[in-house]
């Protein structure tokens, strides 16, 4: 090719690229620095995180969920029966209550009633006494004397068919006559209780009590005492 043709095909092609630089607008590409090292990481960091707290944002509050306790079943011990232990005592038991002050005795045993023989002779004897005669007592000192009586008979005294009672002497008694309420076979003793007061005056006293009836006396009972 000529040298002649050559330039005027590079004219050509000058005009021509000057004329498409003058029809299309000319686009700005940005820019991006280069000087600093990892510039290019930081834009994409800043731009990953301000898209994720826009994100963040327009989603939904969401509901926290309510854990609650459940109710634990409280075992009940049932408890074990208890074994229950019964005293049986006999019916026919006799109790005699001998109370202070109440006078009257208990005999030494209380037979069966089958036991007793009412047929023979009826005698009786003091085996002992207290207090003792000649005991001292202060004026107007409370106290009960106490006369063991045997039956030296060979009869049973059936209950309640003697007394024993004040016949005579000084009166320093609370009470003069009791029932004697027990049956007692012969060789059995009782003892028969009397309560008293010694005297206001200071002396010698003896009182005279006896055991049976006011027309038929087993035995007597005296008591001889001194009040200072």
């Amino acid at each position: 090719m000529k040298k002649s043709a050559k330039r005027g095909l590079i004219s050509l092609l000058s005009i021509l690229l000057a004329l498409l630089a003058c029809e299309l607008p000319a686009s700005s590409a940005p820019s991006v620095s280069t000087s600093a090292p990892g510039a290019v990481e930081t834009i994409i960091f800043e731009t990953a995180k301000a898209a994720q707290t826009q994100t963040v944002e327009f989603l939904p509050p969401t509901d926290t969920p309510t854990i609650r306790p459940t109710s634990t079943a409280t075992r009940t011990k049932t408890p074990l029966p208890t074994s229950t232990v019964l005293f049986l005592f006999p019916t026919n038991t006799q109790v005699v209550l001998d109370l202070p002050g109440s006078g009257g005795g208990k005999p030494t045993k209380t037979p069966s009633p089958n036991e007793h023989d009412y047929k023979g002779t009826k005698k009786c004897a003091v085996v002992g006494q207290s207090p003792p005669d000649g005991t001292a007592f202060k004026p107007r000192k409370a106290f009960t004397v106490r006369w063991t009586i045997k039956n030296t008979g060979t009869a049973a005294w059936r209950k309640g068919s003697f007394d024993y009672l004040y016949i005579g002497g000084d009166k320093f008694h609370d009470r003069g006559l009791y029932d004697m309420n027990f049956i007692l076979d012969p060789g059995e003793t009782i003892d028969l209780k009397v309560d008293m007061h010694a005297p206001k005056q200071p002396g010698n006293y003896e009182t005279i009590w006896i055991l049976g009836t006011k027309k038929n006396a087993l035995c007597n009972m005296t008591l001889a005492i001194v009040v200072k």
